[in-house]
């Protein structure tokens, strides 16, 4: 007779071969742990956005925002390098729920998505831990977070090139100094 998986084990769940949700031991989103969180009236707008070389100095990269509505709050953020996936949203929230960059660790009762059949295998999931799921075409708190994000990382990037600059070029020159042998 063959031996069912323990609750425990790591338990893909698979909507079609691109989108494979992988939760349990050895992922950031495990249900057991997320449902013993307190639960707050809050609503989250959660999003990842692709943002050029430009902003980034780098290859193109996503960067997932988990947003509080209506005070448009920053809760969580996380990069990703390539095209986000379902654990890529699972992660964000899993991260956002455990370690908020606010307040404690909690729940929201609501999380706002964008239309995406990526995120569809993490529904039920959320629901099972209490969370309600919403769907629709515009999330305008992310997008007011992420017009000031791309103005501030604008602003700041030419004063940090500028410093790593100057560490670099005093760096390379402390190196060239040799003491003299006596």
């Amino acid at each position: 007779m063959a031996n069912p998986k323990s609750k425990a084990e790591t338990t893909p769940m698979i909507e079609d071969d691109q989108d494979k949700l992988t939760l349990g031991k050895g992922a950031a989103f495990v249900k057991s742990r997320l449902k013993y969180l307190p639960q707050e009236n809050d609503t989250w707008e959660v999003d990842f956005e692709l943002l050029s070389k430009v902003v980034t100095k780098t290859e193109s990269e996503y960067v997932g925002f988990v947003v509080t509505q209506p005070e448009r709050i920053l809760v969580a953020n996380s990069a990703v390098e390539q095209l986000p996936d379902v654990n890529d949203l699972a992660t964000l929230l899993a991260h956002a729920m455990n370690r908020p960059l606010i307040e404690g660790g909690h729940r929201p009762s609501k999380i706002v998505l964008r239309t995406n059949p990526r995120w569809q295998p993490l529904f039920r999931h959320l629901r099972e831990i209490g969370i309600e799921v919403v769907v629709q075409d515009e999330l305008p708190m992310i997008a007011k977070v992420v017009k000031e994000y791309l103005r501030l990382t604008k602003k700041i990037r030419p004063s940090l090139e500028k410093r790593l600059k100057s560490e670099t070029d005093r760096a390379a020159r402390i190196s060239t100094c040799r003491p003299t042998d006596q």
